[in-house]
Parts: structure tokens; C-alpha cells; sequence
């Protein structure tokens, strides 16, 4: 598959002809020869780079979760770097005094707590009020066919939760700019470099599968934030990412295994992982694994999570049940009782309380899901004509 940025470049140079360019991009953003997005745009000799914008990690891809990132200058191209993760989340007047066309290429996985969306959207939103418009370079995410979870609760927001999509909602990052577009009243010049078939010049269509335009890993493969080492890890994130707010209980963040393991030394990591796998997942299999945890003087008992089939696998449901299946082996304090536990932050990654409240009542995995079903039928309806990719 051709990302965005090089059909953008073959088939679309016009939209690129005497623009002062504002990149958002990061250090995992490359063609297939390994060739990082900003050095194409810098070296192109229609059009002027003019300024680098990164995302939370940096646009070097360093930084920890969580940790601000501050402005710089390209140490060989005497550009800004600006951060939109440090003073301002969302570009200012100055940042884009000059700026005539905005480019984004970001690395995204299709989660809404994945915080490249709530700064894709800043991006537009900027754009849309300084009238600048928006190109962008679209790139595969893990689950292009998969849309779980709930929506967020009404009035609920925040950078975890920027927009009204469920969990994990099967949108490349072009198809999601079309949705926002579409779906928030935005007054915005939007463009979408597409992905498309190697051999070919045209889009991909109808008849060419979804899961295998959208889905398919890029090569070469660049973590798009420290943690996501690979396309697995990626299509496990939304399984494990409530344990962000719970890290009492490690998921390997510090890891090659991170997103797809999780274990304490007090969890009975057989016994949940039995427990799992006789719960018949669809797309998801659970083992033991044995991995030396940040938290624990010595290795802990954990479990493995792998993706056996992602157009089956449904990670917000499976997020339920190894939560549901933790309670229920160790109790509700274990979890939930820990120094450590920020259910506040639990609440804004699953878009409101609804969830933690449901499984601190008892109530059963697939009955809490059962309730997601009326919002994500009428979100399908908003998505179809948002799709570049097939249905």
C-alpha cells in the first residue's frame, strides 16, 4: 500500500504549488522507502516547509505518556517544531501567522483515547478559524473494520475523549477528518490524500476488501508513540488501555509486549487466563505468560492477550470481560481500592462512568455492551458516507 503523503506527492503536487506548508507529523509518519514525511515536504521544490507541529510523544516520538512537550527549532533546517502538547494543545494565530496550507500525516490506531485524533481535531478546528486549508495523508490503523464501545456520555470531553465516536470506531485518520467535517458543523477546505494499491493510481474500491486497504501494517513500521512497538500491540491497546488508569495492575508498558500483557504479583495470572479462554472471545485467545514486571521485585504470573482474528475480535467487550474477570477472582478492591487507581481518568478514557459503575454492580460483560448497540447503530449511519475505503 502507497500512503497519503506519496499519492499526495505524485498525484496532488497542484494542492502543494507555492504553499507555505505547516506539517503535524511525527517521526513515525514515512513513505515505503523509510523517508519521513517532513524531509519529502523539505525537499520539495514547489513548496516551503515552513514549521513542524507535533503531537503528544513529540514529533520525535520520545516522550512518555502523559509528559509535556516544549517548542524547539529543527536542528538543521532552523524551522519551529512546535509542541501540541505543552503550552497549547491547539495551534495559535502565531504558530500559523504565514501558513497557507496545513498537511497531516500522523500514525493513528482508530481508538478514541489515542490522543492524535483530539489533536487532529484542534488542527482543523484552528484551521477552520484562520480560513487555511487541510490536507490529509492518509495511513492504514489496526482495526479499519471494527466499531465498539460506547459513546461518550452527553457533555462529556476531554483530550481522551475529543468527539462523539464510540470506543473504537474504524475510521482511518482521512476518513475520520471527513466525519469530523461532516458530523461538527466545521467550515473547513478539507482534502484527503488517499491510500492506495501499489501498482495502481487510483483509490481502492468497493470490490478490494476493507481490512485489506485499511488494515494492512505499514512497511517499515515506526512506533507512532513509544509504547506501540507493533501492529499487534497496536490492535490490543484498546483491550488493555483501561489499566493505564489502573496501574496497579502492569500491562507492560515498559515492555516489547506492551498492550498485550497484563499481570501483578498478587493476580493469579493461570487462573484468569483459563478463565478467559473458556469465555469463548471471538477473535482473542488468553495464555499465561511469565514477564518481569516494572512493579515487582521478581517475574509475575501474568496474561498474554493475542488477536486470533480482528474483523471477530471486539477489544472494548474483551477490555469487559478481563476487568469483569479480575473482580471476580480477586474482588472489587484489588482493582479498584488501590492507592494507585484513578478512576477519574477511567471514566474519561471509556467516555463517561457508566462503565466502571456497571461492573462495580456486577453486571455481566455482555449486558453492559448490550446497551452500546442503539449508539453505535445510529454512528454507522453517520460513518458510511465518511468511508474511502469500502463498507
Amino acid at each position: 500500500m502507497k500512503p497519503g503523503i506519496e499519492s499526495l506527492l505524485k498525484n496532488q503536487r497542484r494542492r502543494l504549488t507555492g504553499r507555505r506548508i505547516a506539517l503535524v507529523s511525527h517521526s513515525a509518519a514515512l513513505d515505503r522507502t523509510g523517508a519521513a514525511t517532513a524531509q519529502l515536504l523539505f525537499d520539495r521544490p514547489e513548496c516551503k516547509l515552513v514549521c513542524i507541529m507535533g503531537p503528544e510523544h513529540g514529533y520525535y516520538s520520545r516522550q512518555a505518556a502523559g509528559d509535556k512537550c516544549a517548542d524547539s527549532r529543527h536542528p538543521f533546517w532552523k524551522i519551529p517544531v512546535y509542541s501540541l502538547y505543552g503550552a497549547t494543545r491547539k495551534p495559535t494565530g502565531r504558530m500559523l501567522r504565514g501558513v497557507d496550507l496545513i498537511i497531516i500525516d500522523l500514525q493513528d490506531l482508530g481508538v478514541r483515547c489515542y490522543t492524535y485524533l483530539a489533536t487532529m481535531y484542534n488542527v482543523m478546528q484552528a484551521a477552520a478559524e484562520c480560513g487555511i486549508p487541510v490536507i490529509v495523508a492518509d495511513r492504514p490503523v489496526p482495526l479499519p473494520d471494527c466499531v465498539d464501545g460506547p459513546l461518550p456520555a452527553p457533555d462529556f470531553s476531554s483530550f481522551v475523549c475529543p468527539l462523539p465516536l464510540p470506543l473504537v470506531y474504524g475510521m482511518t485518520p482521512g476518513e475520520s477528518a471527513r466525519w469530523i467535517v461532516g458530523n461538527t458543523g466545521l467550515n473547513l477546505e478539507l482534502h484527503v490524500a488517499p491510500l492506495m494499491p501499489e501498482t495502481s493510481k487510483n483509490a481502492l474500491t468497493d470490490n478490494q476488501t476493507r481490512s485489506a486497504a485499511a488494515g494492512k501494517c505499514p512497511s517499515p513500521w515506526s512506533p507512532p508513540s513509544p509504547a506501540i512497538h507493533s501492529w499487534d500491540c497496536a490492535r490490543c491497546y484498546p483491550a488493555t488501555v483501561s489499566f493505564e488508569a489502573l496501574p496497579h495492575i502492569d500491562h507492560g508498558r515498559n515492555s516489547a509486549a506492551a498492550f498485550q500483557v497484563f499481570g501483578a504479583a498478587w493476580l493469579h495470572g493461570r487462573k484468569i487466563a483459563a478463565a478467559l479462554q473458556e469465555r469463548r472471545l471471538a477473535g482473542v485467545a488468553f495464555h499465561s505468560h511469565i514477564f518481569n514486571s516494572a512493579a515487582a521485585a521478581r517475574p509475575v504470573d501474568g496474561v498474554r492477550i493475542t488477536v486470533t482474528d480482528r474483523r471477530r475480535y471486539r477489544p472494548a467487550l474483551t477490555a469487559l470481560h478481563i476487568l469483569h474477570a479480575i473482580m471476580h477472582e480477586h474482588g472489587n478492591r484489588r482493582v479498584w481500592n488501590n492507592q494507585s487507581a484513578r478512576g477519574d481518568f477511567f471514566d474519561k478514557l471509556w467516555g463517561g462512568p457508566a462503565v466502571r459503575e456497571a461492573l462495580l454492580d456486577g453486571t455481566a460483560p455482555e449486558e453492559i455492551a448490550a446497551g452500546w448497540r442503539k449508539g453505535i447503530a445510529k454512528f454507522k449511519i453517520t460513518r458510511r458516507n465518511c468511508l474511502l475505503y469500502g463498507n
